[in-house]
């Protein structure tokens, strides 16, 4: 029995060098939400061409930190969403990904706090852009956008943006 999925996720990959440092070169891939999260390590390392031990991080958004996951569940049950994001860190690094306050994530330690701190004018999105900003500093919201959401998503029906409006909320 083969089964067709109509919207598999498209994970970004990123890779460290091999002072552990993380490089600005991230790849795109699309896999079902049903592929083990071991299976997804060995696509991402054909990905990007890296035939050495690596361990595997990944995090839904840019504002949470990395984490490993259990090799053997699925994308489903580890939560992955679409846009997720995966790092391969080089084996043999003794400090965990974290990342620092500059943005930039780093392996090295030192733990900083990511926040929204403004998005991009499109010349016409202003007050769209304030009324988002509220909303992401009411303390009841980003705790819905950080997991709960996932589980009221709609998509399916006609009608809507078949919850792509909702991930990419929760990814601000």
């Amino acid at each position: 029995r083969r089964e067709l999925e109509m919207y598999p996720l498209r994970v970004r990959v990123n890779r460290t060098d091999g002072m552990g440092d993380v490089l600005l070169l991230d790849k795109v891939m699309e896999v079902s939400r049903a592929t083990l999260l071991s299976d997804v390590k060995v696509l991402a390392c054909a990905l990007h061409e890296i035939t050495h031990p690596v361990t595997l991080y990944h995090r839904s958004s840019l504002h949470v930190d990395w984490e490993q996951g259990d090799e053997a569940q699925s994308l489903h049950a580890l939560g992955f969403i679409d846009g997720h994001w995966l790092l391969l860190q080089t084996a043999g690094k003794l400090h965990p990904v974290t990342p620092s306050p500059s943005g930039a994530r780093s392996p090295r330690g030192g733990r900083g706090v990511l926040a929204a701190v403004g998005l991009q004018n499109l010349g016409n999105t202003c007050y769209m852009n304030a009324s988002l900003q509220c909303l992401v500093h009411t303390p009841l919201l980003p705790r819905y956008f950080g997991v709960e959401y996932r589980y009221d998503l709609s998509t399916a029906g006609n009608w809507g943006m078949a919850g792509k409006l909702a991930v990419a909320f929760a990814e601000i």
